[in-house]
């Protein structure tokens, strides 16, 4: 009879549990993944951050945390994980009543990009480990590795060009809301800087005088189009890596630089821009630009220079970073210079498909094959 008592109250104790655990199992069931770092540099070590709380009575003896991340990140822990075309990892927990387990994961990271954990999969079980549970819980965390620079003996010849360039135009350059005086015509004095009232009273031609503009600025307008037809992934990263580096050098020097590419943002799937800056807060936010531009979707760059053709200033600079460098694109900068704009093009391809190119305006950053 004791023995008939004991099963019953054993049988009725597990299906009350099964209830129970069925019903409150995710109850005060806190769980979140977070990376530490809001931005790293490839290469670097960072942090992901696992936290479990369980603010409830009832334990939860065997616990699972599933999520996806990049396969670029290096773990040194793999062994409760698979590597597919994400890196998938599930770690297990022993959590008791009212308790709360931090764990922390290293890895470093290995490629420029934008990743996110955006959802998380927990299963229980309840205390016989009969039953399972499950359910995707959103998750909310991201991490931005910046993109590299390029080495300074292939980048400082052409910055300091650029550079050198830049002072010569930001003395020669008038601002045009700055006005200085008024004095007598000159010959080689432009038609539209006379001072026609001044003219009439004086008797004689009377031209407007400005003082020269100190505020010249950088806009950096990168494509992700190529001519290459190997190793495009290369010669576009690298691409992203002249803009960054280009921008640095730039803003080191407090030029305020935007940002301008037909490279789509992988979170709002648009072409962004960067407006002009030259804090470093204002540098990071054009690495992050960087970091998020997916070389596989891609808006059309002559829409980025046709803007520019509209919309031109005498007070800026326009550097394009182009691999892609065919008449189509050089016929619409070449009108841009002959109507008084400050072009330069910075052209990356590979030394053994390097296209010959009669602008001044273009430096080419010959790319050796071999030391790809």
């Amino acid at each position: 009879m004791e023995i008939i008592i004991a099963v019953a109250v054993c049988i009725a104790v597990y299906f009350v549990q099964q209830a129970v655990y069925r019903k409150r199992w995710s109850e005060h069931l806190e769980v979140s993944i977070e990376f530490d770092e809001d931005h790293v540099s490839i290469g670097d070590t960072a942090h992901l951050t696992e936290i479990v709380c369980n603010d409830k009575g009832l334990p939860l003896p065997s616990f699972h945390i599933k999520f996806n991340t990049s396969r670029t990140f290096t773990f040194p822990d793999n062994k409760n994980a698979k590597i597919t075309d994400c890196y998938h990892r599930n770690d297990g927990f022993s959590i008791m009543g009212h308790q709360k387990i931090t764990r922390k994961l290293e890895f470093v990271t290995s490629r420029r990009g934008y990743y996110d954990i955006s959802g998380v999969n927990i299963t229980a079980m309840d205390f016989f480990m009969t039953g399972s549970y499950a359910r995707k819980l959103a998750n909310s965390s991201h991490v931005y590795v910046l993109p590299d620079r390029v080495d300074n003996a292939a980048m400082e010849p052409v910055c300091d060009t650029l550079m050198g360039e830049f002072i010569a135009r930001k003395s020669i350059v008038e601002d045009r809301y700055s006005f200085r005086g008024i004095r007598e015509y000159m010959t080689g004095d432009p038609m539209n800087a006379i001072n026609w009232k001044a003219t009439a009273r004086a008797g004689e031609l009377a031209v407007n005088m400005y003082d020269r503009s100190a505020d010249q600025k950088i806009c950096i307008m990168l494509s992700m189009d190529t001519e290459s037809m190997i190793r495009q992934e290369y010669i576009r990263e690298l691409s992203i890596r002249i803009a960054g580096s280009v921008a640095e050098f730039f803003i080191s020097h407090h030029v305020p630089v935007s940002l301008e590419t037909n490279g789509k943002d992988v979170v709002t799937g648009n072409s962004e821009k960067v407006p002009f800056g030259a804090s470093d807060i204002h540098m990071l936010n054009i690495d992050r630009c960087l970091a998020r531009i997916d070389c596989d979707e891609t808006s059309d760059f002559s829409d980025v220079v046709d803007g520019m053709l509209r919309n031109k200033s005498t007070e800026i600079t326009y550097i394009i970073v182009s691999s892609y460098c065919k008449e189509d694109l050089l016929i619409k900068l070449d009108y841009a210079v002959e109507n008084g704009a400050s072009v330069y093009m910075i052209s990356p391809n590979f030394d053994i498909a390097m296209p010959k190119l009669a602008r001044k305006y273009i430096y080419d950053m010959g790319v050796i094959l071999d030391d790809v």
